[in-house]
């Protein structure tokens, strides 16, 4: 995963509109304490569809203080649609498993959503191995952004 990190964030930001820097470290981080790496024979395609289920994505609203748009607007969170269902399925019968993605639009001063706040039915995504293999890892990324992410990978390869 930290030699090719590009084409994951890219892999994972064709999934969360507008990925930040510090979203993807945080996915990292909890896939490390939450000991995600130890799954054995997990294939590196499988690793973006993984990384998306350590963590909701809240809306993210621009730091420029001249700016008050959101470059997210919208609330995701991300499961698996399929019965029973254990992340090690996700390799052993890809072809059976779909990667949910519900919207909520929450109303000013909401942090997390509920049913209610849902805004249209969870949209879906086939499971493949495609995914990462069509993902673009020249995509143009600030120094800024490469630097902070290869430094938390640094930091991060001392705890596994």
């Amino acid at each position: 995963m930290a030699a090719d990190w590009r084409r994951h964030y890219s892999a994972i930001r064709t999934l969360v509109a507008n990925l930040t820097a510090d979203e993807f470290i945080e996915l990292l981080e909890a896939a490390t304490e939450r000991r995600s790496w130890a799954y054995v024979g997990m294939p590196v395609w499988a690793v973006p569809y993984m990384l998306v289920l350590q963590r909701d994505f809240p809306p993210q609203r621009s730091k420029d203080p001249k700016r008050r748009q959101f470059l997210r607007r919208l609330y995701f969170r991300f499961w698996f649609h399929y019965e029973p269902m254990t992340l090690d399925t996700l390799w052993i019968q890809p072809a059976d498993t779909v990667l949910m993605r519900a919207t909520y639009d929450l109303p000013d001063g909401k942090r997390t959503p509920s049913e209610d706040d849902i805004t249209a039915d969870p949209r879906t995504f086939a499971v493949s191995d495609r995914l990462l293999a069509e993902a673009d890892p020249a995509a143009n990324l600030p120094l800024r952004l490469v630097g902070k992410i290869e430094a938390a990978l640094q930091r991060l390869q001392t705890r596994l």
